[in-house]
């Protein structure tokens, strides 16, 4: 259970950093004046709000990828 934890939790991490970077490639060339910014503009949560979206869209695919393959996979 832990390492199922685990493994969605760093599924959503990564979710967070590729579309962070995408939407805002001056995260690594100036990344504090990036949060400054970020901060000063009080859109803390937008983010975490966009990532989990893409999770649950990711998650609710896997899902339905998990039913497919039981549904077709021969069980004895």
């Amino acid at each position: 259970m832990a390492r199922r934890v685990l493994r969605e939790m760093f599924l959503f991490v990564a979710v967070l950093t590729i579309m962070a970077l995408m939407l805002h490639p001056d995260l690594l060339i100036a990344p504090a004046e990036r949060y400054e910014r970020m901060h000063a503009s009080g859109s803390c949560l937008h983010p975490l709000l966009y990532a989990g979206g893409i999770y649950l869209l990711l998650s609710l695919l896997r899902g339905i990828r998990y039913l497919l393959s039981s549904f077709f996979t021969k069980n004895g």
